[in-house]
């Protein structure tokens, strides 16, 4: 794929990256950021992913975590989910509850997890606003959507310290975590109406994307008409 990429790029006037994670990343291999770029964050469809009707912990109720995946890759975090699964079994993370909705291995067996089958769009959106926190132990990825969907639900994220682009979206309204997941959640509660209130403050947003990509398109327009 970085082969690739760099071939196309050299055709290209101008390339956008969907996270400074993954500029840095190509920067160090083959792409030289003297050239015209830009950073543009996803965001998703606001219409559906809105932070409108979600619920809201209050100390004293059981803590909802959420996360979902298409893919069952085991770098999307499944180690870091069985965690929490058996923390939660054993009675280690008290007053919690943990939704797995997508796919998973196969061979994982949830001790506590409620799970739910792959869904998209608005039904995703409603079981996502049901849920107090976002859960994402991803590692590594470039900007994956799972957690801005969250995000823009108005969920604040707990998320692994490698995450790759993840940690610009989560960082400014979440809490990170490395190995001691259990820590990290104990944290979101103390900060949990603190973390709650940066994440609407600031949510990812499809309609900012849209408006940075036309930016550039129109820009783009502009510079090719003045070459004729």
């Amino acid at each position: 794929m970085d082969r690739l990429l760099a071939e196309a790029n050299e055709l290209a006037d101008y390339a956008v990256f969907i996270s400074e994670w993954l500029r840095e990343y190509h920067a160090a291999r083959w792409f030289d950021a003297s050239r015209p770029h830009a950073v543009i964050i996803n965001g998703a469809d606001p219409t559906m992913f809105h932070p409108r009707g979600g619920a809201e912990w209050a100390p004293g109720a059981p803590l909802r975590l959420v996360t979902h995946h298409w893919s069952d890759n085991r770098m999307k975090g499944f180690g870091v989910y069985q965690e929490i699964d058996r923390l939660i079994a054993d009675g280690h993370l008290p007053d919690t509850e943990f939704w797995v909705i997508g796919r998973w291995p196969q061979e994982i067996r949830w001790k506590a997890a409620r799970t739910f089958g792959p869904i998209q769009g608005t039904p995703l959106a409603r079981l996502l606003k049901r849920c107090h926190v976002y859960v994402t132990a991803s590692q590594w990825e470039s900007g994956g959507m799972h957690v801005i969907e969250g995000a823009q639900c108005g969920l604040p994220v707990l998320y692994h310290v490698n995450g790759g682009g993840i940690v610009e979206v989560a960082q400014h309204a979440g809490i990170g975590f490395r190995e001691d997941v259990r820590s990290a959640v104990l944290k979101m509660r103390e900060r949990y109406a603190e973390c709650r209130r940066r994440t609407f403050a600031d949510p990812p947003s499809g309609d900012r994307m849209c408006l940075d990509y036309w930016k550039v398109i129109r820009e783009q327009l502009r510079i090719v008409k003045n070459r004729r």
